[in-house]
């Protein structure tokens, strides 16, 4: 085996370890490609999950919350005028 052949030959396996090495790296970007989609699938899902929750009743449910609250808070003040409002309600 001369010395040109030699050269070819360790050019050759460096370049086939080169390319394995690619394909390593590529195979790892695609799969974390893959997840962070499947994440935002699974984020889209939820979100249509929760405005399919949205109708009349669950509206109604979630704004008499807010408004119980509120007068809990209206009521535990010490100031009179906001007190006299809350009884016109």
């Amino acid at each position: 085996m001369d010395f040109t052949t030699g050269i070819s030959i360790f050019f050759n396996l460096l370049l086939i370890g080169a390319f394995i090495i690619d394909r390593v790296f590529r195979i790892k970007s695609i799969n974390e490609y893959k997840e962070a989609k499947q994440a935002q699938i699974d984020t889209l899902k939820e979100k249509i999950d929760l405005l399919a929750n949205f109708n009349d009743d669950f509206i109604a449910k979630k704004l008499k919350s807010q408004i119980d609250n509120l007068k809990s808070l209206i009521e535990s003040s010490d100031n009179p005028e906001i007190k006299g409002k809350l009884e016109q309600f």
